[in-house]
């Protein structure tokens, strides 16, 4: 028996009304919707990158982080520098 996660459906989040509604569409149709919806996702971008609050949180969140990534990033050096010089002496 396998361990873990199920596999998620790809369209489980899609709500049941959308799917029967495209189901029953002729292909034009489908077409028109996908060109909707691709309008949509495009306004939606257009959205987000006018949203001055967002653009506030989202440098607030970069600056809380520096101390994080700078952090990780001497840890990664450091663990480097000692691995690179018990290789040198032959021990790993």
């Amino acid at each position: 028996m396998p361990r873990g996660r199920k596999k998620k459906q790809p369209f489980e989040d899609l709500d049941q009304d959308f799917k029967d509604d495209v189901a029953n569409m002729k292909d034009e149709e489908i077409r028109h919707k996908l060109a909707e919806v691709a309008i949509n996702e495009h306004e939606n971008k257009e959205a987000k990158k006018s949203d001055q609050d967002l653009q506030n949180k989202h440098d607030a969140y970069s600056l809380a982080g520096e101390i994080y990534r700078e952090g990780t990033k001497m840890n990664k050096l450091r663990t480097a520098y000692c691995y690179d010089v018990l290789a040198a002496r032959g021990k790993v």
